[in-house]
């Protein structure tokens, strides 16, 4: 058994080789129309209907027939591998075999999503999950900073991951299936889980909340620490989430190195700014900083 992920954006840059797809009922997808089509039009255009299954159906038929499109062979091959590159860089593309061979040369892909290191720069995971069952997603374009903080005695480095979210939804008019089932008393707030991984190896220090410290959940994933916080925005609303994590003793002292940051594809493309990770000589060879 092997599952593919792929994203309506990743199909948007496949569509680039293809031209314009005919999926019925007056609808041509393009690299340009395809995101905003089936993740915010068909929910207007199918709002009146009694049961969702109309639009389920014409959701089901658009993304086969576009998809159909990119793997016929008639479509521009390099345009279309261009796009699968680029969407496997952002994450939009995720493959998971049961058959355990398989797996194993998956893990030393890309497409696996793993987040562990054993050397390099350290690798931060910002992930995003709804929590009300929502498609609000649509209208929340991310920032992401990650700074290097002091280095510890034992070698290890401290790095700032400082998340900005900001929710531009509107405040009337969405169907209720798009809200989700909702924050009591606030119909169109928007409830998002954030979690962060720190560095394999390293840990999880503290976090902020526009500036006030807050407590965060901590837990571990395949051996990696993670802090959960979560965020409740009313339609124009923004917030500032930092979260300090530690990374490991580096494996080469001498050499700065630009930290890697894996993040939950959206909608909007992230905004990332990323600091080098500083060189860390060794505790004997200088005093903490």
């Amino acid at each position: 058994m092997e599952w593919l992920r792929i994203d309506p954006v990743a199909l948007s840059y496949l569509l680039e080789g293809t031209g314009p797809v005919d999926v019925g009922d007056g609808v041509v997808l393009t690299s340009d129309t395809v995101v905003p089509v089936l993740l915010s039009t068909v929910y207007a255009r199918f709002a009146n209907e009694p049961t969702q299954a109309r639009r389920d159906a014409f959701l089901a038929h658009a993304s086969a027939t576009a998809f159909a499109a990119v793997m016929s062979g008639d479509g521009d091959a390099r345009a279309i591998m261009n796009g699968l590159r680029r969407a496997t860089g952002e994450r939009r593309v995720l493959v998971w075999s049961a058959e355990h061979r398989e797996q194993a040369d998956l893990a030393l892909t890309p497409v696996a999503g793993l987040l562990s290191e054993a050397t390099g720069p350290p690798t931060i995971g910002v992930f995003l999950n709804d929590g009300t069952g929502a498609k609000l997603g649509y209208y929340l374009p991310n920032t992401v900073a990650l700074g290097a903080g002091r280095r510890r005695p034992d070698g290890r480095r401290e790095l700032a991951v400082t998340i900005t979210l900001h929710y531009t939804e509107p405040s009337a008019g969405l169907p209720g299936y798009v809200m989700g089932i909702g924050v009591p008393g606030r119909p169109y707030a928007l409830q998002t889980n954030v979690l962060v991984f720190a560095p394999a190896g390293g840990g999880l220090v503290g976090a902020s909340r526009d500036g006030v410290a807050v407590g965060i959940m901590r837990g571990d994933d395949h051996g990696i620490a993670v802090g959960s916080q979560t965020v409740v925005l009313d339609p124009g609303a923004w917030t500032e989430l930092k979260v300090r994590v530690l990374g490991r003793p580096p494996t080469d002292t001498a050499a700065q190195r630009i930290p890697a940051l894996q993040l939950t594809p959206g909608v909007n493309p992230w905004t990332v700014a990323v600091e080098l990770y500083p060189p860390c000589p060794m505790p004997e060879q200088t005093a903490d900083h």
